[in-house]
Protein backbone atom coordinates (compact mmCIF):
# COMPACT_ATOMS: atom_id res chain seq x y z
CA UNK A 1 0.00 0.00 0.00
CA UNK A 2 1.53 3.37 -1.02
CA UNK A 3 2.08 5.97 1.69
CA UNK A 4 0.15 9.21 1.39
CA UNK A 5 2.11 12.43 1.09
CA UNK A 6 1.58 14.82 4.01
CA UNK A 7 0.06 18.22 3.25
CA UNK A 8 3.03 20.13 4.71
CA UNK A 9 6.08 19.65 6.92
CA UNK A 10 7.76 22.38 8.96
CA UNK A 11 11.26 23.00 7.58
CA UNK A 12 12.63 23.80 11.07
CA UNK A 13 11.21 21.22 13.48
CA UNK A 14 9.86 18.63 10.99
CA UNK A 15 6.30 18.75 12.40
CA UNK A 16 3.99 17.09 9.87
CA UNK A 17 0.44 18.13 8.99
CA UNK A 18 -1.16 15.19 7.23
CA UNK A 19 -4.08 17.16 5.80
CA UNK A 20 -4.90 20.73 4.92
CA UNK A 21 -7.57 20.64 7.63
CA UNK A 22 -4.90 19.74 10.23
CA UNK A 23 -2.78 22.63 8.98
CA UNK A 24 -5.57 25.23 8.95
CA UNK A 25 -6.82 24.24 12.43
CA UNK A 26 -3.39 24.29 14.12
CA UNK A 27 -3.40 27.17 16.64
CA UNK A 28 0.42 27.23 16.55
CA UNK A 29 0.41 28.53 12.97
CA UNK A 30 -0.06 32.17 12.04
CA UNK A 31 -0.53 33.81 8.67
CA UNK A 32 2.12 36.50 8.46
CA UNK A 33 1.63 37.81 4.97
CA UNK A 34 0.79 37.40 1.35
CA UNK A 35 3.16 37.68 -1.57
CA UNK A 36 1.34 38.71 -4.72
CA UNK A 37 2.40 37.38 -8.11
CA UNK A 38 1.52 40.30 -10.41
CA UNK A 39 1.72 38.14 -13.54
CA UNK A 40 -0.47 35.29 -12.28
CA UNK A 41 -2.72 35.87 -9.26
CA UNK A 42 -3.16 32.10 -8.83
CA UNK A 43 0.54 31.86 -7.94
CA UNK A 44 0.41 34.20 -4.93
CA UNK A 45 1.89 32.85 -1.70
CA UNK A 46 0.48 32.80 1.82
CA UNK A 47 3.28 33.11 4.37
CA UNK A 48 2.94 31.14 7.62
CA UNK A 49 5.04 30.90 10.78
CA UNK A 50 5.08 27.86 13.07
CA UNK A 51 4.95 29.51 16.48
CA UNK A 52 6.14 26.81 18.86
CA UNK A 53 8.93 27.22 21.37
CA UNK A 54 12.23 26.36 19.73
CA UNK A 55 10.87 26.48 16.18
CA UNK A 56 9.62 29.62 14.39
CA UNK A 57 9.83 27.99 10.99
CA UNK A 58 8.47 29.93 8.01
CA UNK A 59 6.50 28.36 5.17
CA UNK A 60 5.12 29.71 1.91
CA UNK A 61 2.14 27.94 0.38
CA UNK A 62 0.29 28.70 -2.83
CA UNK A 63 -2.80 30.76 -2.08
CA UNK A 64 -4.55 28.64 -4.72
CA UNK A 65 -4.47 25.76 -2.19
CA UNK A 66 -6.83 27.79 0.02
CA UNK A 67 -9.14 29.52 -2.52
CA UNK A 68 -12.07 27.17 -1.87
CA UNK A 69 -11.93 28.03 1.85
CA UNK A 70 -11.86 31.75 1.13
CA UNK A 71 -14.75 31.68 -1.34
CA UNK A 72 -16.79 29.30 0.83
CA UNK A 73 -16.36 31.67 3.78
CA UNK A 74 -17.37 34.67 1.66
CA UNK A 75 -20.54 32.93 0.47
CA UNK A 76 -21.53 31.95 4.02
CA UNK A 77 -20.80 35.45 5.33
CA UNK A 78 -22.83 37.07 2.53
CA UNK A 79 -25.78 34.73 3.15
CA UNK A 80 -25.69 35.49 6.87
CA UNK A 81 -25.71 39.25 6.24
CA UNK A 82 -28.12 39.44 3.30
CA UNK A 83 -30.31 36.42 3.99
CA UNK A 84 -31.29 33.78 1.46
CA UNK A 85 -31.34 34.71 -2.20
CA UNK A 86 -34.96 34.91 -3.42
CA UNK A 87 -35.85 32.47 -6.15
CA UNK A 88 -36.86 33.79 -9.55
CA UNK A 89 -40.53 33.55 -10.44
Amino acid sequence: MPQSVPFKQCPMCSKVWLTRQDFVCDPCLSIDGYQLDHENIDHGLLLFTHRVEGCGGSMALLSLDFFDLIFSYDAEKTAAIEGPVPSKL
